[in-house]
């Protein structure tokens, strides 16, 4: 049986996820290609999501996360990222809800497989910058992953995320860098963001904009692959 805690834990990932997709706000705003309606629309229905089952689900007692607890949170919690995710591309009005949570779903586990590009579809290159850059980030947040981002916040609603950690890192053994999960955490995602700031900026230097650079880092860092541009950084 799932308890409630893990529900809530779902509900704090999704708080996250929405949270995030003001950082394509700022890029729909900057280039006013008209998706910023779609953005804010996303924003309200994850955030408001994410809020209620917070709100719901939370428990007064404190109780340490199963290994159960564990895989039970990172189960539910991709699927539901996958799902809201895949909003910004729908509510746009230019793909289908079935292309839109492929391509999100695509993003987030950073396969890099994409439907744009089809004759059914559009092409990359016209899909407004503030979507294109959610698509990019959706590689962000999968490379690394939003639940170990997650485990860093944990202490403060006044759980542990060890068991979080050990469900959500691929391998036989998930080891901690540190001797406090959290520190694990932050470390992970630190190294990470050091990356993909250093490799934009190298990008920026060879030519590319910063938009571009900073998407292809993204995919790069993921090891995805998603491009702003049918010929990629060709």
């Amino acid at each position: 049986m799932v308890r409630r805690q893990s529900f809530f834990i779902v509900g704090a990932l999704l708080t996250i996820l929405g949270s995030s997709m003001f950082f394509s706000v700022a890029w729909s705003l900057f280039y006013g290609e008209g998706d910023l309606t779609p953005l804010l629309q996303s924003i309200a229905v994850t955030l408001g999501f994410g809020l209620i089952m917070m709100i719901s689900f939370r428990s007064k007692v404190k109780k340490e996360l199963s290994m159960h607890d564990g895989f039970a949170v990172v189960t539910m919690g991709w699927v539901a990222m996958a799902i809201f995710s895949a909003l910004p591309f729908y509510f746009s009005g230019l793909l289908s809800y079935t292309n839109s949570f492929f391509e999100a779903m695509s993003g987030l586990t950073t396969t890099g497989a994409s439907i744009l590009g089809h004759s059914n579809t559009l092409k990359i290159e016209d899909m407004p910058h503030g979507l294109l850059f959610w698509r990019s980030f959706t590689h962000f947040i999968g490379g690394m992953g939003i639940i170990v981002f997650s485990i860093a916040i944990l202490p403060m609603l006044g759980m542990a995320g060890v068991q979080l950690f050990r469900a959500e890192v691929a391998g036989p053994v998930a080891d901690k860098l540190t001797p406090r999960v959290k520190q694990t955490a932050k470390l992970l995602w630190g190294i990470y963001v050091g990356f993909v700031l250093l490799e934009t900026l190298i990008l920026r230097i060879e030519g590319l904009t910063w938009f571009d650079a900073l998407c292809h880092s993204f995919a790069t860092m993921a090891t995805g692959g998603f491009s702003t541009n049918t010929a990629s950084i060709g």
